[in-house]
Parts: C-alpha cells; sequence; structure tokens
C-alpha cells in the first residue's frame, strides 16, 4: 500500500491565510459568541498572527472591529500587517502628545482624529479602526456639540461671502493671504479658500455676487484646483478655545468641548478587539 502524501496548498497572498484562519476549530464558535453580544478570548496569538486573526474576525464583525493594541510605536507593523491580510487598508485613531487645553488651535493629530469621528459617521464607516489604548482614553469632542459646529455649503447657495467669513472667525479659522494648514481660509475677489481642520485638502469656492457656483478641492502645496467638482462642501469649526475675551477685547465664541468618547461614535454592534 502507498504510503500517503500530504497535500500543500499555495498561498497566492496573505490574504488565503485569513480565509484559511476561518477554517480553524472553533473560529465560528468564536464568531457566533461575539454576534450574541458576549465576549471572547484568543490564546496563542502573538506577533503577526493576532493581526492576522483581527483581520479574519473583521470580515464577519457587523460593522467596524475597532482593534486596540498597547504601544503606539506599534501602529505602523500592524497598519501594515492589517492590510495585508484583509485586502482593507485601517484607518488609523492617534493619540494626542498632550490634552488639548484652552486657546489651542486644532494641530495635525486634532485634525486626524476629527476626521476618524466623520468617517464613524458617514454612510460606509471604516471596515477597521486601530488605536492605542492611550488614544483610546482621551476624550473626544461631544458629538452633539461637534455637529452644531459643522456646517454644509452646497453649489447655487446663496450667502454673503462676508457672512460666511465671520462664521468661519467665530468658528476659530484664521484668515491668512494663502491658505496652507488646517483651521485657514482667505478670499480674493469671488473665490474663497477653506482648509477645514478634518479633510486632508482644502475646499475652493467660487462665488457669483452671493451664489456659490462651483466648489473644488484644491492642493494646499501648489494652489491648484484637483479633481472633480463637489456638489457641496462640510465645514468644522477650528478652535479649542473656551468662551471668553481674546486679547482684543472680543468675545470669543465656545470652542469644541472634550466630554465625549471614541465610542460614542461607534455603531451600538461593533466590536472591540483588545489585543
Amino acid at each position: 500500500m502507498p504510503p500517503e502524501t500530504a497535500t500543500l496548498r499555495t498561498l497566492d497572498s496573505l490574504k488565503d491565510l485569513t480565509r484559511l484562519v476561518q477554517t480553524a476549530e472553533g473560529f465560528h464558535p468564536l464568531v457566533a459568541s461575539l454576534k450574541n453580544g458576549h465576549g471572547a478570548t484568543v490564546d496563542g496569538a502573538w506577533g503577526s498572527s493576532s493581526a492576522l486573526v483581527a483581520a479574519a474576525l473583521g470580515l464577519h464583525a457587523p460593522r467596524t472591529l475597532l482593534v486596540v493594541i498597547p504601544f503606539p510605536r506599534d501602529l505602523d507593523g500592524w497598519t501594515e500587517d492589517l492590510a495585508s491580510f484583509s485586502g482593507a487598508r485601517p484607518v488609523v485613531f492617534p493619540a494626542w502628545d498632550n490634552l488639548p487645553g484652552e486657546s489651542t488651535v486644532l494641530d495635525e493629530v486634532a485634525g486626524q482624529r476629527l476626521r476618524v469621528l466623520k468617517q464613524l459617521e458617514s454612510a460606509e464607516p471604516p471596515r477597521y479602526l486601530l488605536t492605542t489604548f492611550q488614544a483610546l482614553i482621551q476624550p473626544v469632542p461631544d458629538r452633539a456639540q461637534l455637529a452644531q459646529r459643522r456646517r454644509v455649503l452646497r453649489v447655487g447657495e446663496q450667502i454673503d461671502p462676508d457672512v460666511l467669513a465671520g462664521w468661519l472667525v467665530d468658528m476659530g479659522y484664521k484668515r491668512t493671504e494663502v491658505v496652507e494648514l488646517p483651521g485657514e481660509f482667505s478670499r480674493r475677489g469671488g473665490v474663497m479658500d477653506i482648509f477645514s481642520p478634518d479633510i486632508e485638502t482644502p475646499y475652493r469656492l467660487d462665488f457669483f455676487g452671493d451664489e456659490i457656483e462651483s466648489i473644488r478641492h484644491f492642493s494646499q502645496h501648489n494652489q491648484r484646483s484637483i479633481g472633480d467638482p463637489l456638489p457641496s462642501a462640510e465645514l468644522t469649526g477650528a478652535t479649542l478655545e473656551q468662551p471668553g475675551v481674546n486679547g482684543n477685547g472680543k468675545t470669543t465664541a465656545a470652542g469644541l468641548a472634550f466630554t465625549g468618547h471614541l465610542c460614542d461614535y461607534l455603531a451600538a454592534d461593533a466590536w472591540t478587539l483588545l489585543v
């Protein structure tokens, strides 16, 4: 009787490993437990195998899978591993180096955190959200108040550019000659450039009188318009400033209240994986 031979399976990509993990004994009971609202533990996962399990779980999660890792230094590695195993690049929710205080202008980290919150509220939230314990425990803007500090502008809308400029100043935007940083805006005749802190490229609005004639993105690096025309632009307040009186003796508007939590922006049936 000839000896039995093992069949070797060829892996075309790392995503094939994710498929194989789902056939492992105990995986489907694990998924069933999570879908029933119970917790579960996966033992023996270390190194990249933890990201492999996370990638597989994310394929079964009804909503966003929040993956929380201990150390910020591992974010890059986890990002690449999750992208390789799942085929979907995770969205990263970063931590503040220092918590925001009064009269603090939104910086790059704040902008990225706001962009993530905006994505979580969208019709298509990210499949994988990667963060650290440090970032998770840090407060985020109150969801209701953040919504109040957003404004949507649409092509064809009638609005006095001076009124819009006043609103931007009240919301903490800084008027400049050239828009290069989040929280800045400029106006040149019938053109207004606005860099909302929760977007990666600023908006350019063309006015015909008081009517918004067109909206586009433009590069803050070479100031050239990019991409197709947009039907609308959503702006978010650009300051963390608390209400009070500024150096010129003028009353300032209230800024963002950091009394919320990242989980406030997640769907009720979202899964969380603590590594």
